[in-house]
């Protein structure tokens, strides 16, 4: 379920990264090059705060609509 680090173009069996070599790191046998899909992580934030403030602003109309008796009487 881990990425598996792969270093392409080193020479060697050496574990290291070598300053030509390319690091590729595959999930699930899809190679992801870095910096292919920058824009997913800041559109999902901003997904993620619209819904909040969707889920927010509902929220705080169901509360208002709620008749007295079932809020509490406002203390008496």
């Amino acid at each position: 379920m881990w990425p598996v680090r792969q270093i392409g173009a080193s020479s060697g069996a050496s574990s290291v990264p070598s300053s030509t070599g390319s690091l590729v790191v595959s999930w699930g046998g899809t190679a992801v090059q870095p910096g292919l899909k920058a824009w997913v992580g800041p559109i999902s934030i901003l997904v993620i705060v619209i819904a909040m403030y969707a889920f927010s602003s509902v929220g705080f109309e169901l509360m208002q609509a709620l008749p007295v008796t079932a809020v509490g009487g406002g203390g008496h």
